[in-house]
């Protein structure tokens, strides 16, 4: 239903911007050696149960981006609301293999 599409497209989103974020501020998604901790904070509803399952995809992504170097312990929180309305928001701690450029960080 409509509620799977939007599932569907704020992990889509999620996922591009995560991957990005990455890619950017740790000096390329390779250089992350290890992932320490990820937050997942999902708004929603008393009524919305899936909560565990976006936080699931977002740990299914880094684990199949770094195998067991994504496995991690994590959090998953659901609140009233997001800053700028996000659906989710996701906080991650990672070790780097090297410091990264200070004009990429």
């Amino acid at each position: 239903g409509r509620g799977q599409m939007v599932i569907r497209d704020s992990l889509a989103r999620l996922r591009e911007q995560a991957l990005a974020w990455i890619d950017a501020k740790a000096g390329g998604i390779e250089n992350v050696e290890q992932v320490l901790r990820m937050d997942c904070y999902v708004a929603a509803d008393d009524d919305f149960t899936q909560i565990s399952d976006i936080a699931d995809a977002a740990s299914g992504l880094l684990i199949g981006l770094y195998g067991e170097a994504g496995r991690h312990p994590r959090s998953v929180i659901g609140v009233a609301q997001l800053p700028r309305r996000v659906p989710v928001l996701i906080e991650l701690t990672v070790a780097l293999a090297n410091e990264p450029d200070s004009a990429s960080a």
